[in-house]
């Protein structure tokens, strides 16, 4: 059985770390080589690094500042942002990451998961699924066409036939929140797949953390402003849970 991974979850944007809510309305956290050395030297499971200035429609990733944060730390990287061919994703490899995320690169070409996976491993490739709510409350993804619940699931099944090593739900609609996880969302996609599941978006506590994974072994959790932020002005104080909080029972 996997263990429960804790993962921080960090965004770039012009070579700085940010912090959104819903998306929306990024607020500078920091550098990024300060932060990542803070949770590599809490002994982070890993950390995904999402660079969400980068464009799909050309090579604008910023290889500069990922070969430094995979050099300075000592845990698994998973990047994501603007990776839509092999040899960006080779690069990104060659520079230390482990671990590569793809979202809408797949939307616009399914067998691109196929290629990554033949040629790097499963292991190694990481799929995002921005995922967020309607209006209706039904869970539909960000930015694609899908708009009914069911068509929701099915793609995540769909995904998964891919050889894919990982999957990562990303919930708009907790993004920044601190609301708590969604419980309703992780009952539906937990056992629909034999591929490891991280959910991201409103971590509130460690001991929700806990208490999720009590009843859902295995899954990931990632986690932004709970590790960032301290106090009700939200002075940015980089925390990452001890090693007892995330042990399974």
């Amino acid at each position: 059985m996997l263990k429960t991974r804790v993962i921080p979850v960090m965004l770039i944007q012009d070579g700085y770390f940010v912090k959104t809510t819903k998306f929306k309305n990024p607020e500078y956290v920091g550098d990024p080589l300060n932060i990542v050395k803070i949770f590599s030297d809490k002994e982070a499971d890993e950390i995904t690094i999402y660079d969400i200035g980068s464009l799909v429609t050309k090579d604008n990733i910023n290889y500069k500042l990922i070969e430094n944060i995979a050099s300075n730390i000592r845990m698994p990287l998973c990047y994501g942002g603007g990776i839509t061919n092999i040899d960006q994703a080779e690069k990104l490899f060659s520079l230390g990451v482990e671990k590569i995320s793809i979202s809408r690169g797949f939307i616009k070409n399914p067998n691109f998961l196929n290629l990554l996976s033949e040629k790097f491993g499963s292991q190694s490739i990481v799929v995002t699924i921005d995922l967020d709510k309607d209006f209706n409350n039904n869970y539909i993804i960000d930015n694609y066409q899908t708009q009914k619940e069911s068509e929701c699931i099915n793609f995540i099944k769909e995904i998964s036939k891919h050889g894919v090593g990982e999957i990562i739900i990303n919930c708009k609609h907790k993004d920044g929140t601190k609301e708590g996880y969604d419980l309703k969302l992780i009952d539906l996609i937990y056992s629909i797949t034999n591929t490891p599941i991280t959910i991201v978006g409103g971590a509130n506590s460690y001991e929700n953390i806990v208490n999720i994974s009590k009843e859902y072994p295995g899954l990931g959790f990632g986690v932004g402003n709970l590790f960032i932020y301290k106090g009700k002005h939200n002075a940015v104080l980089i925390s990452y849970p001890e090693q007892h909080v995330k042990k399974n029972d």
